[in-house]
């Protein structure tokens, strides 16, 4: 993950920065890691109180929103980055920068809806490439800036457990099917979200044996397919590593082999593996097979004349291959 402090750094690479030493000075210590929680709100809350010039306030306002999205309040970072980029009408550089921190706001608000951040970052993408032509200098730096934000989109994509979870019903824009949970378990699931939401873990612990024993007598093989990633996602958030992978194993057990399901949970088990690190041996494995079961699932697409199933199943191929490559050639 790219973090948003760090793309502050791109901010003035090739103008000043507009903002007055006064205010500076604030702006240093909101961006200081070391700065408490409770002074951090003070000092945000008095930057953006203070007066300010025009050109002065969307970069306060930028700065605040990534300090937000920085320590996961990710709703002010927002307000603060949409009226950011408001205000940057001319300056298409820190415009671009801005609507590329939204795009990450917006996917940590939902990465189940994609939509929004993938909005924003093909707004940013298209402004940096428009911005890299001509001067060769210029060129150099936004093209390493537009292969570094390209490289955190496709990583976010392929590594986030909620996300690839959702790829069981939904494939790019090509829709899979719908959720195979029967309304009475999906309000048991909507309780536990609930619960871990509300960071209430003894009461989401017992929703999770609820679940888990509706699902040994749930005859409907894909809906027990979800009811057990569902409990090793919780488990999960709770950072129980081997209950997580006790169910998402189990959960992929039960997937016929050469399905989409199978080639899903396969790739979501090599995730919570790779986490696990002590697992990293078996996580490679389980992402060879995932990526082995999406190709068959592409040709056989192709082969039942849906051009944009397969597509869509191409496009994450190249999604899971570039995240495999990158977290194997990189650490062990």
């Amino acid at each position: 993950m790219l973090p948003p402090l760090n793309v502050l750094d791109w901010l003035n690479v090739f103008t000043v920065s507009q903002i007055s030493p006064r205010n500076q000075r604030l702006v240093d210590q909101i961006l200081d890691p070391n700065t408490p929680d409770a002074d951090l709100d003070r000092h945000i809350g008095t930057l953006l109180g203070l007066p300010k010039s025009p050109r002065e306030n969307p970069e306060i306002l930028l700065i605040c929103g990534a300090a937000e999205a920085n320590r996961g309040n990710f709703p002010a970072a927002r307000s603060h980055l949409q009226t950011a980029i408001r205000e940057y009408i001319y300056d298409r550089h820190r415009r671009a920068i801005g609507l590329y921190l939204l795009g990450w706001v917006e996917w940590e608000l939902d990465s189940q809806n994609p939509k929004p951040a993938e909005k924003n970052w093909e707004k940013a993408i298209d402004l940096f490439t428009r911005l890299g032509k001509g001067d060769l200098r210029l060129t150099e730096w936004y093209e390493e800036r537009l292969k570094e934000m390209r490289n955190f989109i496709e990583m976010e994509k392929a590594t986030r457990l909620d996300n690839v979870f959702f790829w069981l019903r939904s494939i790019g824009d090509c829709s899979i099917g719908e959720s195979a949970i029967s309304q009475q378990n999906r309000l048991l699931i909507d309780m536990l979200h609930r619960y871990l939401n509300q960071h209430k873990y003894d009461q989401a612990k017992g929703m999770i044996e609820m679940l888990l024993k509706v699902s040994s007598q749930v005859g409907d093989l894909a809906e027990n397919v979800e009811i057990l990633i569902e409990c090793s996602l919780a488990y999960n958030q709770f950072g129980d590593w081997e209950k997580a992978l006790e169910y998402m194993r189990k959960a992929a057990r039960l997937c016929p082999p050469l399905t989409h399901g199978q080639a899903v949970t396969s790739w979501m088990l090599g995730i919570l593996e790779w986490n696990s690190k002590k697992h990293r041996p078996q996580a490679i494995q389980d992402w060879q097979k995932s990526i082995q079961e999406f190709k068959r699932l592409a040709l056989q697409a192709d082969y039942l004349n849906n051009p944009r199933r397969r597509r869509a199943y191409e496009d994450t191929i190249k999604t899971i291959e570039y995240a495999y490559r990158w977290m194997t050639e990189r650490s062990f």
